[in-house]
């Protein structure tokens, strides 16, 4: 390696911000996140990697096996899935390192009291998940591309 491709090679290195490039990686692929998200809350798990907490009411569990269609007839689990709306309207938002989940539905502090904001929190398997298909593969891609380096 000649001595100015060396020198190119140290300044694009020096120039490299992991944690900028993390963010952005992750701001991108935010819609990833809520998937992520829905699919650990349809297995009935929250944050912890805990069953979500307390079960259906037994009211509960006779509407959504008299009404509930795929998810929402689930009962053997609490999976906050019955039209749907919790599901279409969950959002993440990135920053300062960072993410978190919303929605605009009117009983998400209804949710939240009653089971906690861990079900508003990813799991390890779901961030593993996401660093391992996600995050890594596309690091790698802007790594490559910025310092020439294949990690």
């Amino acid at each position: 390696m000649a001595l100015n491709q060396l020198q190119n090679l140290i300044q694009s290195l020096s120039k490299f911000d992991f944690e900028t490039e993390q963010e952005r990686i992750v701001s991108d692929n935010k819609d990833l996140l809520t998937t992520f998200l829905t699919n650990q809350l349809s297995m009935g798990l929250d944050g912890n990697d805990e069953n979500i907490q307390p079960q259906y009411a037994p009211f509960t569990i006779e509407i959504k096996e008299k009404y509930g269609q795929g998810l929402g007839a689930i009962t053997d689990r609490v999976t906050f899935f019955m039209t749907g709306a919790f599901y279409q309207g969950l959002q993440s938002s990135v920053g300062a390192g960072v993410f978190s989940f919303t929605s605009p539905v009117s009983y998400l502090q209804d949710i939240i009291n009653r089971s906690g904001q861990k079900v508003l929190e990813l799991n390890i398997h779901s961030r593993e998940d996401f660093g391992n298909d996600i995050l890594f593969p596309k690091f790698k891609e802007v790594f490559k591309q910025k310092t020439t380096l294949v990690i």
